[in-house]
């Protein structure tokens, strides 16, 4: 399996096929073919059917978006790809400012932008993130900005110089999800070999019903940032968590009652918060959740989150490869805990099984064959209660920390480092077959994170998606 496949593979109930080329297509045409693809895919919300797939060309970029219909039971709606090269990168509407009349000096180093905007998420220069600070008093180094309380209007950018003339790119990224399924309408439909990229809120988001929704060999990357403008927990932990209002923005997340999802061959990375995420408030059931084969790194909260006191029923996170929770782009120059997370604690875990408001008796949970690999200055698996509920069932999975003084594992409020996990398993009941050791990838700093030949970890993580999806 590769992302660069030409083969189009879909699954059963699919009796008609649209095309995409934002390139070579023509709208006048049929769509029914490579030769006779659309150029848009805006025809597709009235051509589509139960049974119809949507193809977009690879190695192209097209603007979220995405044209969502339902499926019926026995006859999906597909969204996918075709032809050779990347997968379809799929992103937000990106506002684009590296020209010198699009800013102005305010004193200083402080420039504002000429352009109003809305909701702004984050600001990208030359593909790297810049920092976002609360205010413009903040503003001390270069590649920081800020924009006013309101969620609309200029940003701020702090630059020696006309920033058009230090960033050749200056990308802004609005807040908003990329894919957003939501209702019972959104039902039987798979999503697969897209990337999505550079959206501001959660990359796929599946939201208050829909059912039988499949999401295979999908890279999501550079998601999250926005600013959750609506917090009435945050007082809680004190009046600077008002003040300083939570970021957020997740890979993939289910949001209240869904059912029959599955998650599988994906690669997702570089994520504010959650990598993927299972959340709901209390009574919302998520039922038949299947999380499996994935590799999730760099995601800025955790790799797995099932939060906020959803119901789980047979929900599965099995063989699944996760690496360095809490790092890389979702810092974003803060220092740890970030400012921008309304618990003042450190965070950044693989494993979170937090359920803010207890998990129900009967919550069902299976987490099996997966590796957790540094969580620098954390834990990898966290467990909100101190007793574990005897339904949520962990093992033969593989822990590694590089620190020694890194937690392997804490619950409730104690944490458990690798010279306890036997006390950690007594303590929980889970684990009994698990191990903790490097599980030797063959090369991090290339995203590639298939198993060395001597590896302690045979059996265990992702497997089809351990290697980046082909050019």
């Amino acid at each position: 399996m590769s992302g660069g496949s030409a083969h189009v593979d879909l699954p059963a109930g699919v009796d008609l096929v649209f095309y995409v080329d934002p390139v070579d297509g023509n709208d006048s045409s049929d769509g029914l073919s490579p030769q006779t693809a659309w150029k848009s895919w805006a025809q597709f919300v009235q051509k589509g059917r139960p049974g119809a797939a949507l193809l977009l060309k690879r190695g192209c970029s097209y603007t979220l978006p995405l044209p969502i219909i339902g499926g019926a039971p026995g006859r999906p709606v597909v969204y996918g790809a075709y032809g050779r090269g990347k997968n379809p990168l799929l992103h937000a509407q990106i506002t684009q400012l590296a020209r010198p009349e699009l800013w102005v000096n305010e004193g200083g180093a402080i420039w504002r932008s000429t352009t109003e905007l809305g909701d702004v998420a984050n600001v990208i220069l030359d593909e790297r993130p810049g920092h976002m600070r609360y205010t413009i008093d903040e503003m001390k180094n270069a590649g920081e900005w800020h924009q006013g309380d309101t969620g609309s209007g200029p940003i701020h950018l702090y630059s020696s110089e006309n920033p058009a003339s230090v960033w050749k790119s200056i990308e802004v990224i609005p807040a908003g999800n990329g894919i957003f399924l939501t209702g019972t309408q959104h039902s039987h439909i798979w999503i697969q070999d897209l990337h999505i990229h550079k959206v501001g809120t959660h990359g796929i988001q599946l939201s208050n019903g829909p059912t039988n929704v499949t999401i295979r060999r999908c890279e999501v990357s550079l998601c999250g940032g926005a600013v959750y403008r609506n917090d009435p927990f945050s007082a809680s932990y004190g009046p600077q968590f008002v003040q300083r209002r939570v970021r957020f923005g997740n890979g993939i997340e289910t949001w209240e009652s869904v059912s029959d999802v599955t998650i599988e061959g994906c690669r997702i990375w570089e994520i504010f918060d959650g990598g993927i995420c299972i959340q709901g408030y209390p009574k919302s059931v998520a039922q038949r959740v299947y999380v499996r084969d994935n590799v999730l790194w760099n995601c800025g909260y955790d790799s797995l989150d099932i939060a906020h006191g959803v119901l789980t029923r047979d929900v599965v996170f099995e063989y699944n490869t996760c690496v360095n929770a809490g790092e890389g782009w979702a810092l974003q120059g803060e220092p740890k805990p970030r400012y921008s997370v309304n618990i003042p604690d450190y965070i950044g875990f693989h494993l979170n099984l937090e359920n803010s408001f207890g998990w129900n008796a009967d919550c069902q949970v299976v987490a099996r064959h997966n590796i957790f690999y540094h969580a620098p200055e954390s834990r990898c698996l966290n467990y909100g209660l101190g007793t574990p509920t005897p339904s949520i069932q962990v093992d033969h999975n593989c822990y590694f920390q590089g620190r020694e003084e890194d937690a392997i594992a804490q619950l409730g409020k104690e944490r458990f480092l690798a010279k306890d996990f036997a006390a950690y398993v007594e303590k929980s009941g889970w684990d009994k077959n698990s191990i903790v050791a490097d599980p030797r990838f063959r090369d991090i700093e290339k995203a590639d994170f298939r198993l060395a030949p001597d590896s302690p970890c045979a059996g265990m993580g992702a497997r089809t998606s351990l290697v980046p999806f082909e050019d």
